[in-house]
């Protein structure tokens, strides 16, 4: 006896749909795709729109805010969730070191069916703080919050006078944030390459941060500086409906 698979006019749609939108899920179609599939058009729509935001740190200004306001977080997400072109729900989860926990949703809809979308993201805010050096160089890597970090000052001293060199961090509006920095001080007598630990408190904001290098003596006074970034990690789950 010969055998078969027999598939049913319902079977074959879900079959069609399922792989029009795997493909464009790993092509990145754009909103106007050749497939005739709504439910395609949809994932694919959707999956474009999180990644063009996450792109642009629009989800990472949101968890920076939620850190500051979490009420005025949630409106923002709202707003950016109802920008979409298609019904969508939404979570916003960060990573505490352990497990992902969710710090906030838009569930507007029950959906029957849906397509389910998760994006792992890097929260990083850019500042364009930029950097500067002269006879001193700053270099400081990015990080996340309650870690050290080792931060590298250069120190030319074109003097033949002891040079106090000290460091600290300051926000991007310019205020000094007080974190831990070992040791207070250096003083030199000559060029010197020197390394000062800066701890980053679990509380710290996700932002970027400006890291000053200063050195005074006798007849010389200069500083210079770094950026770097607080980040995290975080995830977006969205529910776009398949119809």
């Amino acid at each position: 006896m010969n055998k078969g698979v027999v598939f049913t006019i319902d079977a074959l749609l879900a079959l069609s749909i399922f792989i029009a939108a795997s493909i464009g899920f790993y092509e990145f179609f754009s909103q106007t795709t050749t497939f005739s599939s709504s439910g395609a058009n949809v994932y694919t729509h959707v999956d474009n729109y999180i990644s063009a935001f996450d792109n642009s740190e629009e989800l990472s200004k949101i968890y920076r805010e939620y850190q500051i306001n979490s009420t005025n977080a949630l409106i923002l997400f709202t707003q950016l969730m109802n920008e979409t072109d298609y019904p969508t729900n939404a979570e916003f989860l960060v990573w505490n070191g352990t497990n992902f926990i969710k710090i906030m949703n838009v569930t507007n809809y029950n959906f029957d069916e849906k397509f389910l979308i998760r994006r792992y993201l890097v929260l990083s805010v850019t500042e364009g703080l930029g950097n500067k050096s002269g006879n001193i160089t700053v270099r400081a890597p990015s990080s996340l919050p309650g870690r050290d970090i080792l931060v590298g000052v250069n120190v030319h001293n074109p003097t033949s006078s002891q040079l106090n060199v000290t460091l600290r961090v300051e926000d991007k509006d310019g205020s000094n944030v007080g974190w831990n920095i070992s040791p207070s001080n250096y003083l030199i007598v000559s060029d010197s390459n020197l390394s000062f630990n800066v701890t980053i408190p679990e509380d710290a904001v996700v932002d970027e941060y400006k890291v000053i290098a200063n050195a005074t003596g006798t007849g010389f006074s200069e500083e210079d500086y770094d950026n770097f970034n607080v980040i995290k990690y975080g995830m977006i789950v969205v529910e776009a409906h398949s119809r």
